[in-house]
């Protein structure tokens, strides 16, 4: 269901010129050619459908994953560690459900990409890390 879901959002979006799925026994990959200020470019994507995508799943993340690569969790109740997000952006690679990669396929980095959600705890994070000083 999460892949049909994913397929119908991949081409409905305005960035994507089209996508295939890469052929993997094991995994769903899926090669999304996008339009970004009229140059073209490719982005791998792993769909995953892991209950929690943590340090375990990104160093076991297939090998067609490098940098510029992104890993859409799948479900919408699963979620990420956040220390493997900050990994994952050290090797260029961003991670997040469909809504945040839609959002970053409006960017050349995607992995550096935050939803709202995010900015706003970062900015109140570094705030209290201010106020202890």
């Amino acid at each position: 269901e999460h892949i049909n879901f994913f397929t119908a959002r991949m081409s409905e979006h305005s960035r994507v010129v089209n996508w295939v799925l890469i052929d993997n026994q094991h995994e769903y990959l899926f090669k999304i050619r996008r339009n970004l200020r009229g140059s073209e470019s490719h982005v791998i994507v792993h769909l995953t459908d892991a209950y929690r995508y943590g340090l375990a799943e990104f160093y076991a993340r297939p090998s067609d994953l490098r940098s510029g690569s992104y890993v859409v969790i799948g479900m919408p109740h699963a979620d990420a560690d956040p220390e493997v997000i900050e990994k994952a952006k050290e090797h260029q690679i961003g991670i997040g459900h469909i809504g945040k990669f839609m959002g970053a396929l409006n960017y050349q980095n995607l992995w550096e990409y935050m939803t709202a959600e995010e900015c706003r705890r970062n900015e109140e994070e570094q705030q209290r890390r201010a106020s202890e000083t």
